[in-house]
């Protein structure tokens, strides 16, 4: 008789086949990124060449026109990135999703179901990739890279000055880390979009298969990598209508639940976590909250905290540490 552990291989091959693909869109938004460091940073060195010597806050850097008219340049390059990002990361969602539906279909097949299952219509994927963007256009979901862009280059000039550094040097940390927060928001949005995409569509898949009546949680499950409250989580049974909770970049998945097959083998992530070394739960659940656990702070029952978004829902994210109780 087939078991969960054969839909659990098959997972574990898309999940590979989607980090494949996510790490092509990086290298594409790494590349585009690289070009706008290149074209800003001789105006960031006359920028901050004018004001060597000075102290500033950011308030005072803000309403500076010559801040004001480098920003500008700053939004200009950004708007181009922008229109190669939305190219990319449509196209991509939309692989992603095909991914998600095969992975669907390929394991029903690997759980022994032989009927015919069929395959979502590309108004139903499309449907999919607008869902795993909240409704929301790109454009929305890129809004915040500009902010972080604004702030990031702000924080190191005022810290490049009040640190005595020469025009050179604090417009290679402008360009290099204070931009850096504007990348980072861009590659946190291809990510989790190729996610979402995926794993909707695998769910959508089963919802329709008329075989499916519920789902397993199951995340990554390497350590030093795996979220902790993705670990508790792995292994809880969800009912097929059940919207899947899960967080920015998201690597767990859905083992579909059918009528005669045994789920036994899966195990759980918290028996997965107490099986590792010491050095690797470390690794993987960080010494404060390790200790925290060790003691009984913090136990698998109230290690996740649920944050409710207005756009995303409801996502999961690793509980706080609770302070130690003081001892007389």
């Amino acid at each position: 008789m087939a078991d969960a552990l054969s839909a659990v291989a098959v997972a574990a091959e898309f999940r590979e086949e989607l980090g494949r693909l996510d790490e092509a869109a990086v290298r594409a938004m790494l590349d585009a990124w690289r070009g706008v460091d290149a074209r800003l940073v001789e105006e960031m060195e006359r920028f901050a060449a004018r004001l060597a010597g000075q102290e500033l806050t950011a308030g005072q850097v803000m309403r500076m026109e010559r801040f004001q008219a480098l920003y500008a340049q700053v939004e200009r390059e950004l708007r181009a990135l922008e229109g190669v990002a939305t190219g990319t990361l449509g196209a991509g969602a939309e692989q992603a999703a095909m991914l998600g539906v095969q992975q669907g279909l390929d394991s029903l097949a690997a759980l022994g179901l032989t009927g015919t299952f069929n395959r979502l219509p590309a108004a139903a994927v499309q449907n999919v990739v607008a869902l795993a963007r909240a409704g929301r256009p790109l454009a929305a979901l890129l809004e915040p890279m500009y902010g972080l862009a604004s702030a990031g280059i702000i924080r190191e000039l005022v810290s490049g000055l009040a640190l005595g550094l020469g025009p050179r040097e604090v417009a290679r940390r402008m360009a290099a880390d204070g931009l850096t927060d504007g990348l980072n928001h861009l590659l946190l949005v291809t990510r989790d979009q190729y996610n979402r995409a995926h794993r909707l569509a695998a769910l959508e898949t089963y919802r329709r298969s008329g075989v499916v009546t519920g789902y397993v949680r199951r995340c990554a499950r390497q350590a030093g990598r795996t979220c902790v409250a993705c670990i508790a989580l792995d292994g809880l049974t969800y009912r097929l209508e059940a919207e899947f909770e899960e967080h920015p970049q998201g690597r767990c998945t859905l083992i579909p639940l059918v009528n005669g097959i045994n789920y036994d083998g899966l195990g759980s992530g918290r028996l997965w976590f107490e099986g590792l070394g010491e050095e690797e739960q470390i690794e993987t659940m960080g010494r404060g909250r390790w200790e925290a656990w060790q003691d009984g702070r913090l136990t698998w029952d109230n290690m996740v905290r649920r944050v409710t978004n207005p756009v995303w829902g409801t996502s999961v994210t690793p509980a706080r540490i609770p302070a130690r109780t003081a001892t007389r």
